[in-house]
């Protein structure tokens, strides 16, 4: 019984920091700084991020019940999540490296918007699969509960993961050239270091 609880506590402990994990690509990448990247920096319209955008979220909503499906049959959720949180993270490191790799305006564009809409596409895709374990993790007395918690803790994610990489994209920290892109590489090693318990 002790052994079983210790694994309940473990599952729900990864399930809760992974809401703290996706938080830091959702603010960094999504909310503040690829769209500014690529209308600031790039000089390019925002409608080309809107339809990167807008396709990797049509290409969820018709992959994903097949995803979802296989999942419920298989019982394997969490390889899903799985495999789809390390592919957003991967897209998001590419698109950290390759930033830095071209100062070409237009391949810029091409990359960025390829990386960061298959990186959003394998991020709403884990949701899905997170948000299915949740029964897993809770029961009908606390469901309501460790639900409320995860998005707390997802609020909390988001600002950690703005103050980690303020520094690096205003100069105050010369690991990376400062600006704008120098929030993605990082976004997604902490991603993926934040992940990681979820992963175990």
């Amino acid at each position: 019984m002790t052994l079983l609880k210790s694994k309940i506590n473990l599952s729900l402990f990864g399930w809760l920091t992974y809401d703290f994990a996706n938080t830091i690509f959702s603010m960094n990448i999504l909310t503040m700084y690829f769209a500014q990247w690529v209308i600031i920096d790039l000089g390019c319209p925002d409608i080309y991020y809107s339809v990167a955008y807008s396709i990797s979220m049509i290409a969820v909503a018709l992959t994903l019940p097949y995803f979802g499906l296989r999942s419920d049959r298989f019982g394997n959720k969490k390889a899903y999540l799985v495999a789809f949180t390390l592919a957003s993270i991967v897209f998001t490191f590419v698109l950290g490296i390759a930033v830095y790799l071209t100062a070409d305006v237009a391949l810029l564009l091409v990359i960025g918007l390829l990386c960061v809409a298959l990186a959003n596409y394998f991020f709403e895709g884990g949701l899905v699969f997170y948000n299915a374990l949740l029964p897993s993790v809770s029961d009908k007395k606390n469901v309501g509960t460790i639900s409320g918690f995860g998005v707390g803790i997802g609020y909390v994610g988001a600002i950690v993961g703005l103050l980690l990489v303020q520094p690096l994209v205003n100069g105050a920290i010369s690991f990376l050239p400062a600006g704008r892109k120098a929030a993605f590489l990082p976004t997604a090693i902490l991603f993926f270091i934040f992940f990681i318990p979820t992963w175990a």
